[in-house]
């Protein structure tokens, strides 16, 4: 490289890193209140207990009864199902295929 391509290239980097760096700068609290923030906390709570207590141990209990065979089947109707709702947005939109 030459002095130049160098120069330039260090020059551009540096602008890159002051940029970056500049976003982190704030001056004060910009961010309103969140008046449901009392409730949103309760239930993220309760749902983080939920998840803890009873539908980690109940999936975890599926996974281990379960053969993949039959997980991959249910998987593959919950799938189908979903994809009710993609064949009517296509014939909709006049695109049976």
């Amino acid at each position: 490289m030459n002095k130049f391509s160098r120069f330039f290239s260090s020059l551009a980097m540096s602008v890159c890193a002051l940029s970056i760096l500049g976003g982190c700068a704030s001056t004060g609290n910009s961010i309103p209140a969140d008046p449901l923030e009392a409730f949103n906390r309760a239930a993220f709570g309760l749902n983080d207990a939920v998840d803890n207590a009873v539908l980690k141990p109940v999936a975890k209990a599926y996974v281990t009864v379960t053969p993949s065979a039959a997980r991959a089947g249910v998987s593959n109707a919950f799938s189908n199902i979903g994809d009710v709702g993609t064949a009517v947005n296509n014939l909709l939109q006049g695109k049976p295929g």
